[in-house]
Formats: structure tokens, C-alpha cells, sequence
């Protein structure tokens, strides 16, 4: 990490510690809770989630056979699944689950996983598992329209 970048965390962060307020100084203004929201999402979508949550995926784009992410998944990163919701059984259900390794086809090449079990009928939520099958990252994915078939 850059110094500019350990800088600008660490005043952040005694920005978001040190109130505001002259009545309470440690109560928290309306604009360093924006500040605050604003840094945990930039931390999510960077991949890095909280103790609480786990990060978000980087707009994946989902078709048959391809997942295509807009930033690398993280090294810890062992499975991939996609996930179906039965708003019946108000539960998530496994679609597919795939090792990252085997999913990617040149080495180091995190963005753009291909294997044959990856497909897109009913999968409404991504999610990676560490090796321990934690969950770290989480995403919606978003459905790449099949191409066009010519009907003339």
C-alpha cells in the first residue's frame, strides 16, 4: 500500500473516532456517518469485507460456462458457487460450486473463470468460500444476454 493511501486511512480513521459534537464529542455527525458508510463500501468493493460481512464481488457478469468479475478474487479464495433463492422454502439453495484453480484457465487470471458447471438458471447470488468454507466474498451477479439468433 501506497503512504498516501496509510495516510489518508489513518485520518479517516481518527476523523470517524474523535465526535464532532460539542455536546457529546463522541457522537457521531450526520456527515461522518456518510464518510463512514462511504469507506465500508469502498472496502467491500474492493473485496475486503468486515468481521461482520463478508466483502462484495466486483460486478460480475454470469453466462453459461463463464464468470466474468470486474476485479480478481482475493488469493484465499478456493470456491465459487451460485445460488438460487425459494422464496417458499425462504432458504438459498447450492445451483454450482466450483474450485477457483480448476475454473481458471491461465494462471494468475482471477477475472474470467470458465468451467462447464457454471450456468445461469436460477442463480440469483454468488458466493466465495476460503478454504475453511468461509464465506468472504458475495455478490448478485448480473445475467449476460445469449446472443441473438438471426430469423431471416
Amino acid at each position: 500500500m501506497s503512504p498516501d493511501i496509510v495516510n489518508a486511512i489513518t485520518a479517516l480513521t481518527t476523523f470517524l473516532r474523535n465526535g464532532s459534537q460539542t455536546r457529546d464529542p463522541q457522537a457521531f455527525s450526520p456527515g461522518q456517518l456518510n464518510v463512514e458508510r462511504d469507506f465500508r463500501d469502498l472496502l467491500a468493493g474492493l473485496g475486503r469485507g468486515t468481521s461482520d460481512s463478508p466483502g462484495r464481488i466486483v460486478r460480475p457478469v454470469l453466462s453459461d460456462g463463464l464468470l466474468t468479475l470486474g476485479a480478481p478474487l482475493p488469493d484465499k479464495a478456493v470456491t465459487i458457487g451460485g445460488y438460487s433463492h425459494s422464496r417458499k422454502e425462504k432458504r438459498i439453495n447450492k445451483v454450482w460450486l466450483v474450485n477457483v484453480s480448476e475454473a481458471t484457465k491461465y494462471p494468475g487470471d482471477q477475472q474470467n473463470l470458465r468451467h462447464q458447471d457454471i450456468v445461469v438458471d436460477h442463480v440469483v447470488r454468488l458466493r466465495v468460500f476460503d478454504e475453511h468454507g468461509r464465506r468472504i466474498l458475495t455478490g448478485v451477479p448480473k445475467i449476460a444476454k445469449p446472443p441473438s439468433r438471426r430469423t431471416t
